[in-house]
């Protein structure tokens, strides 16, 4: 007897053998609809089956905060990403509108896009629900204007 899929997919990170053994460790959640094809070479040569596979995210565990280390003049902008992980490390993709920033120790941040007022260290903290994550942002002196005498 030999399986195959003949329709549809697996979720990423999983196989169907010929034997019919489905194995793999797949990372994203989703709902995946495909249909396996049994075949053992005598007449009626073959059946199908539909199946679903349900892939449900473990608790949301992590927001990883992009771009790190980023530095911008006093008075500048800077846009930050949020993306989150669930409990396995596995991500949950972007959840920058679902986040909200703020900015230590001076600044302020409107939706994503943060401004720091002096030169210094501040730190860019995203949070989403009970759970936030940070990166560091380095803020240098603006550049004086030039006066002609």
């Amino acid at each position: 007897m030999t399986f195959t899929i003949n329709s549809g997919a697996l979720p990423a990170g999983t196989t169907l053998s010929s034997a019919g053994v489905l194995s793999g460790t797949t990372t994203t959640a989703g709902t995946y609809t495909y249909t396996v094809t049994a075949s053992n070479g005598v007449s009626p040569d073959a059946t199908s089956a539909s199946h679903t596979i349900e892939v449900t995210a473990g608790e949301f565990a992590a927001v990883t905060v992009t771009p790190a280390g980023g530095t911008v003049a006093a008075g500048g902008t800077q846009a930050f990403t949020a993306t989150g992980a669930d409990q396995y490390g596995n991500t949950l993709g972007d959840v920058t509108s679902a986040t909200t920033f703020t900015i230590t120790p001076d600044g302020s941040c409107s939706t994503n896009t943060c401004t720091a007022t002096f030169p210094g260290a501040h730190t860019v903290t995203a949070t989403n629900g009970a759970v936030s994550g940070s990166t560091e942002l380095s803020v240098i002196a603006a550049a004086l204007p030039y006066v002609s005498g």
